[in-house]
């Protein structure tokens, strides 16, 4: 296992062997998958729903990580644990192609952090 873990950790290592560690029993190799800059959008879309919330998140913090697969993450319960990894990914990518109704989508979900925030400050200065 000491291994994989050097293999997924390594810069160096290419996307399709990357590719062959997405299911690997260990969740620390499949975070390192998550984390290598090197995995492809493909890999990491196909880890979207990896039954550990940290792996998740380094998915969304993973530059190469799709926008679909961003809002996919933020749509299906994981947005509590990625909340601000989203935000960030999200800002870091060029919106001006996408389609009106995905812009829509990323309107809803940053007002809906927007309006989280809001509420949570209310409620510490009580």
């Amino acid at each position: 296992m000491d291994n994989a873990k050097s293999v997924v950790n390594n810069p160096r290592t290419t996307g399709k062997i990357l590719d062959e560690y997405k299911d690997s029993i260990n969740a620390d190799v499949r975070c390192g998958v998550a984390q290598n800059s090197n995995t492809t959008p493909e890999t990491l879309d196909y880890m979207k729903d990896d039954k550990e919330w940290w792996v998740r998140r380094e998915i969304a913090q993973n530059s190469n990580t799709s926008i679909e697969t961003l809002m996919y993450i933020y749509e299906n319960n994981y947005k509590k644990e990625c909340r601000e990894e989203i935000i960030v990914a999200l800002s870091k990518k060029e919106l001006y192609n996408l389609d009106e109704e995905l812009k829509d989508k990323i309107c809803k979900i940053l007002c809906d952090i927007i309006k989280e925030r809001r509420t949570k400050w209310k409620m510490l200065k009580k």
